[in-house]
């Protein structure tokens, strides 16, 4: 494949004739003939047809074209990436559960780097697709939520796919409300009958392969055995970070989470709460674990160290 090539026979179509390609490219329409039927001969297609008005596109050569414009142009943002401007640019790509803690860790990143060129992604979806994010490439590395009831499974499904699993953080239920709401004020211990008087906001469901991510972990199944969903007036089911912490910092809402991140309350003014389980609860009490992952035979970047590193050192595991 000659990408040149490629170029003068988009040219040529553009144009509409050999003739006016040649004059606009200053190159000789002997030349520009010459590459029309090497390219043809190449590909064992016809690309144009010859008539009174010019040339005209065959349906292979139509085919041709377009993904040939395609390839240009992504030839064109590969240059761009990688030209000497762009060598000293720091890249890295995170995928992760709607969570405060990776978002945490990442404008600690940022703010280490004010003045240094970047080109960060920073994506936020279900734990399912982070996994594939992490075993396609899309992603350097991934943060997720597993549950002991998913725990193995989850394992077993990284260790086929070759990922590395690395927990941060042992994640305890709590309530999460607004700064300055009834119940953080309430004398005394909370009980379930509290928190029936207010409405909840929750992620919405998200089931794939039978692994919980974020939505199904502090939502209606993680606590079916303890609360009595049909009491609560209100749901609001919601599918970001966003619009989560708007709903609670503008009701009496309550939602499912963990214990706050390193500047919850400054940040979003938001807290956490205990979650009040009967006191001769008889299982253990619902727990979930933060983690984080990447391919096992791929060298991570040191931006991408740097960003797991903040990331671990800030939540620790908790024994």
């Amino acid at each position: 494949m000659n990408i040149q090539y490629l170029k003068y026979l988009v040219a040529i179509e553009r144009h509409g004739s050999i003739t006016k390609a040649a004059e606009a490219l200053f190159v000789s329409q002997p030349y520009l003939s010459k590459v029309v039927k090497e390219t043809e001969d190449e590909y064992h297609i016809s690309i144009f047809t010859r008539g009174k008005n010019g040339i005209n596109l065959t349906d292979n050569g139509r085919v041709f074209i377009d993904t040939a414009a395609q390839l240009l142009e992504n030839v064109e943002q590969f240059n761009h990436m990688f030209k000497s401007d762009f060598a000293d640019v720091n890249r890295l790509r995170i995928s992760c559960v709607s969570s405060s803690y990776p978002m945490d860790a990442y404008l600690q990143l940022l703010n280490r780097y004010p003045q240094d060129r970047l080109r960060f992604h920073y994506r936020e979806t279900t734990n399912n697709q982070v996994i594939d994010d992490v075993y396609t490439n899309a992603a350097d590395a991934g943060v997720i939520i597993g549950t002991e009831d998913n725990w193995k499974m989850l394992e077993n499904l990284l260790r086929i796919r070759h990922i590395a699993l690395h927990k941060i953080l042992d994640m305890e239920t709590h309530l999460i409300v607004r700064e300055g709401h009834p119940l953080t004020k309430k004398s005394g211990s909370i009980t379930l009958e509290d928190i029936y008087r207010y409405n909840f906001v929750l992620y919405a469901q998200q089931n794939q392969l039978g692994i919980k991510s974020i939505e199904n972990v502090y939502s209606e199944g993680a606590l079916e055995h303890i609360v009595d969903w049909s009491i609560v007036r209100q749901i609001t089911y919601v599918y970001s970070r966003a619009s989560l912490h708007n709903v609670l910092t503008q009701t009496d809402a309550l939602a499912l989470g963990s214990q706050e991140t390193r500047e919850q309350n400054r940040q979003f003014h938001i807290v956490s709460i205990p979650f009040p389980f009967p006191k001769h609860y008889p299982e253990p009490k619902p727990l979930s674990y933060l983690c984080y992952i990447h391919l096992k035979d791929k060298k991570l970047s040191p931006i991408a160290k740097e960003y797991l590193d903040i990331l671990t050192s800030t939540y620790s595991v908790k024994r």
